[in-house]
């Protein structure tokens, strides 16, 4: 079944056994900061489609439907057949909760006034799945020591299996996913999880580059790339985003959602500066985004590689008018590192009149180990899903 990859660029779960669930969130008020005026707006041209003068194309949901049972049957089977000792110990840290063809550009119909009532409730998620590499040596350095690992045939179906039914638990409506390194990759997930009837990829286009991408239950209006978008660098010169910023439009019941998927500039061989860029950067898009559709629903989320409070998100913060969600939760850590916990993985909201977040809706996923917990779904780190509404 072929599956809507984006020309050129980008790439994207393991159910755990019966576990504690801890609720953790404390009520408190989102109370937006003051958002200036956005400096300069980044030309249109930067906002580059994948290929020039249109957007790039989705998977369509006539094709995910055709073989649906069949393929929810073996999965069925598949997750039926893990050992006790496969699926670890899990704690949920937060409140539980229930869970086409593109658009060559934007409507100007979400300035109109919204005559809804009843809010439409979306479950949004990030996750970075830990180095999803395929069966293929694509950069020629694949030794011991090496970036790129080459999986056997056995065990990157094992893995394959292993991610889908993470994803599975976790059960959002949209996934914003890091660290997938291809559409091999991104293949396998998406015949696990047919449910996901709108898959796209964020290709960085170089061998062995680890992306961005999203998954969800919803049909896409649009998917767009900010991969070649310049942007200026605190210590001069001009930087780009270290992957994908990718951008997806969804509808939901008339109703439209914009999601950003981003994974920062990592610690590992640091560029502080670069980090701080994609911050402000990111902060920009959310603010344009709201202002041209007021009554949609934006959400940016992924592991931004940063803490609450440092400069990135810092700059995040001051460029748009955004709620950081996961600061309802008393304990928002989604990574260990030299042995203690933090928070790098990120969900944020722009303010509009419309999108709203779910109170006390804020889940960590992680797996309880002797005295601690480790990342979910084999990964080295947890999941973060929370729930949003918008009216349709």
């Amino acid at each position: 079944m072929p599956i809507g990859k984006i020309p050129q660029r980008g790439r994207p779960l393991a159910l755990a056994g019966d576990g504690e669930h801890l609720v953790s969130a404390r009520a408190r008020s989102l109370v937006p900061t003051q958002r200036p005026e956005p400096a300069l707006r980044p030309s249109e041209a930067a906002f580059s489609q994948l290929r020039p003068g249109r957007p790039a194309q989705g998977r369509g949901a006539g094709e995910l439907h055709r073989g649906v049972g069949a393929r929810l049957r073996a999965l069925a089977l598949i997750v039926a057949s893990l050992s006790p000792a496969t699926l670890p110990a899990c704690t949920f840290w937060g409140q539980t909760s229930s869970s086409s063809e593109s658009e060559s550009g934007f409507d100007s119909d979400d300035s109109a006034t919204s005559t809804a009532v009843d809010p439409e409730n979306v479950s949004i998620a990030t996750f970075n799945v830990r180095l999803f590499f395929d069966t293929t040596c694509d950069s020629g350095k694949c030794n011991g020591g090496d970036f790129e690992e080459v999986a056997t045939p056995t065990s990157f179906e094992e893995r394959a299996d292993e991610l889908a039914a993470a994803i599975l638990d976790v059960d959002a409506d949209i996934l914003l996913l890091q660290e997938i390194e291809n559409q091999n990759c991104i293949n396998a997930l998406a015949e696990r999880l047919p449910h996901y009837t709108s898959v796209h990829l964020g290709e960085q286009g170089y061998p062995a580059s680890l992306d961005t991408a999203v998954f969800a239950t919803l049909p896409a209006m649009a998917v767009f790339s900010h991969q070649s978008d310049k942007f200026p660098h605190p210590e001069g010169g001009l930087t780009s985003f270290t992957r994908d910023l990718l951008e997806v439009h969804f509808d939901l019941g008339g109703a439209r959602i914009i999601v950003f998927a981003a994974h920062f500039r990592s610690k590992v061989f640091d560029d502080p500066g670069r980090r701080l860029a994609e911050g402000q950067r990111a902060g920009e898009w959310l603010a344009i985004r709201a202002t041209e559709h007021p009554n949609a629903l934006i959400v940016l989320g992924g592991d931004l590689n940063d803490t609450p409070g440092s400069p990135p998100l810092t700059a995040l913060e001051t460029a748009a008018e955004v709620d950081r969600i996961a600061a309802e939760l008393d304990d928002d850590s989604t990574y260990v590192y030299s042995g203690k916990s933090q928070a790098i993985d990120h969900l944020y909201m722009a303010t509009t009149d419309a999108g709203s977040h779910v109170a006390d809706s804020s889940v960590i996923f992680r797996v309880t180990t002797g005295g601690g917990w480790s990342g979910w779904g084999g990964s080295d780190h947890a999941a973060l899903r929370s729930s949003f509404a918008i009216r349709p």
